[in-house]
């Protein structure tokens, strides 16, 4: 996590090597952001503006609030993994930690809007939407926590590539998959699709 310039010894391959693992890095997270996105714009352009706000609502109260302390846990272990990227001995142990730790603290938000959608439905969307997209996106929120932690572990122990394919594929599938989904079902078949 140095500066590679206080380092003369390092020269300017070791410049280059920062350049190339933050190309993939970037590229990663592009794919990131449109996988994220994709669905809204697919569900509001095909269903319109009152799916749409269905859509975004029960995507932000079943999927934000349950990532939440899974993101803070990457943030952390982050450097710990990029400290033990040579020795797997030490790799090991943080990832049997951290990575469990992230999918139970996302259980615990994800199981209480589960068990309480129809009630989140009526406070939040009103009664004349389904509450199962909810359903659907606290349970994408739990396997969402768990990609962004192997995301993690890949990111520190230098395997960025993994990610950027994986998040190329997340893109993918979407695109081809939303649009039938949402024809079928719906919000609730979009929410299915991004699950998926």
């Amino acid at each position: 996590l140095s500066r590679p310039w206080t380092h003369r010894s390092s020269g300017p391959l070791g410049i280059g090597s920062l350049f190339r693992y933050g190309g993939v890095l970037w590229l990663g997270a592009i794919l990131a952001y449109l996988s994220s996105n994709v669905d809204n714009a697919i569900v509001g352009r095909l269903g319109g503006a009152a799916a749409l706000g269905a859509y975004a609502l029960s995507y932000t109260v079943g999927n934000t609030i349950t990532i939440s302390l899974a993101q803070v846990l990457n943030r952390v272990a982050l450097p710990y993994y990029a400290r033990a990227e040579r020795d797997p001995k030490a790799l090991a142990p943080a990832i049997r930690s951290v990575v469990p730790l992230a999918i139970a603290a996302g259980m615990i938000p994800a199981l209480l809007v589960i068990a309480l959608a129809p009630e989140i439905r009526s406070i939040v969307l009103g009664d004349e939407f389904s509450f199962v997209p909810l359903i659907i996106l606290a349970a994408y929120g739990v396997v969402r926590s768990l990609g962004m932690s192997l995301g993690t572990v890949l990111n520190g122990s230098r395997r960025a590539v993994t990610t950027t394919v994986a998040a190329g594929i997340n893109v993918t599938v979407m695109l081809v998959l939303l649009i039938p989904a949402h024809a079928v079902a719906g919000v609730g078949g979009g929410a299915g699709a991004v699950l998926l």
